[in-house]
């Protein structure tokens, strides 16, 4: 299976996000699954093989999800695993959006620490109905 991950985070980047990532696309390889993993820089590439790094998105705003969307297809995943948490996609509320950007093929959904962030506290409702509707939007969901 082709499996995409898109992730705010990735070694040597610190975070947990990024973590997880690594351990779980090192055992996706392991099965013998190819992943591909979409990220920002300095994102690096292992020695793992089965795991394409590619740290090519320049953020992930508007402007960038012509470019995730033309790596998806590129990539032609059977697939696409979101590692979702907000402050690794730098507060972006266009990640959202995943699941309508890549269809038809199916996202799943791993969130990340639902706690409200302190920034932005004044997003109240809309930040509840934002993030339920990633979900909402999902093929899976799953949380961490």
């Amino acid at each position: 299976m082709r499996i995409a991950i898109i992730t705010g985070e990735y070694p040597p980047m610190q975070g947990g996000v990024g973590a997880y990532t690594e351990i779980l696309a090192r055992e996706l390889a392991t099965q013998g699954h190819e992943v591909f993993i979409l990220t920002t820089p300095p994102a690096e590439s292992g020695s793992t093989p089965g795991i394409a790094v590619s740290a090519t998105m320049a953020g992930w705003g508007l402007g960038q999800l012509a470019a995730l969307r033309r790596r998806i297809n590129e990539i032609q995943p059977d697939v696409v695993n979101l590692q979702f948490q907000t402050a690794a996609f730098r507060m972006s509320p266009f990640v959202h959006f995943l699941p309508e950007l890549v269809a038809p093929v199916p996202v799943v959904t791993t969130f990340h620490d639902l706690r409200f962030p302190y920034l932005f506290p004044k997003a109240g409702p809309l930040r509840t109905w934002i993030v339920h509707r990633l979900a909402r939007r999902s093929a899976r969901r799953h949380r961490h």
